[in-house]
């Protein structure tokens, strides 16, 4: 009897104890909440390289600023993943092979007055491309429509693999269409080429859909 009272007494303080438990109210400071803190969000703006920095806008515009040659940086995912376009100010002179490597999704490409030097594979990875753009004072490129041509215009560089458009008739006194020149275009399915072209680089329209 005495052994079935203590457990009676047990069951009934463990019954007490829940309830005391239950009816505890939740403080302010135990409120679980989402804030995720300032330090937490994306740069705007940052070093690129030892000789450039770089800044990125409202509306996904990456300006890259500074002096020499252009080389490799590699931006945070979240970064990268919000440029939509590319503008290089004066004062870069070369771009080498791999330097826009991580933001590959822009879809257009401003250069500048003062670049010399694109290596080729700059655009390599560029699917999503429409358009490279110069401006008028630059001395050594010059762009159609947003098709990239050496500055006397007689060598077409590189037409934009995300260009609209299925048909593409190259410029009357154009005489090099340059190595991939047309490499993987995604729209076009012809192009007329002029008389006045007398050399054609290796692999120029390679995988041009038909």
């Amino acid at each position: 009897m005495k052994k079935t009272n203590k457990i009676i007494a047990l069951v009934l303080a463990v019954i007490t104890l829940l309830s005391v438990v239950c009816v505890v109210p939740v403080t302010a400071s135990a409120k679980v909440t989402n804030v995720v803190s300032s330090s937490a969000k994306s740069p705007t703006s940052g070093k690129w390289g030892k000789n450039a920095k770089w800044k990125l806008n409202s509306k996904g515009v990456l300006t890259i600023s500074g002096k020499g040659t252009l080389k490799i940086e590699e931006l945070s995912e979240s970064v990268a993943r919000k440029v939509k376009e590319i503008k290089i100010n004066d004062g870069i002179t070369k771009v080498d092979f791999s330097a826009l490597f991580f933001v590959n999704d822009a879809r257009k490409v401003t250069l500048n007055k003062t670049i010399t030097s694109i290596d080729r594979g700059v655009f390599n990875y560029f699917d999503n491309i429409t358009s490279v753009n110069v401006p008028s004072g630059n001395k050594k490129y010059s762009s159609v429509a947003g098709v990239l041509y050496s500055k006397d215009k007689k060598k077409l560089i590189f037409y934009p693999r995300g260009k609209k458009g299925t048909k593409y008739t190259i410029p009357y006194g154009t005489k090099t269409i340059g190595k991939y020149a047309f490499d993987k275009s995604q729209y076009l399915k012809s192009v007329t080429i002029p008389s006045t072209v007398t050399s054609i680089e290796e692999g120029a329209f390679f995988v041009v859909k038909k």
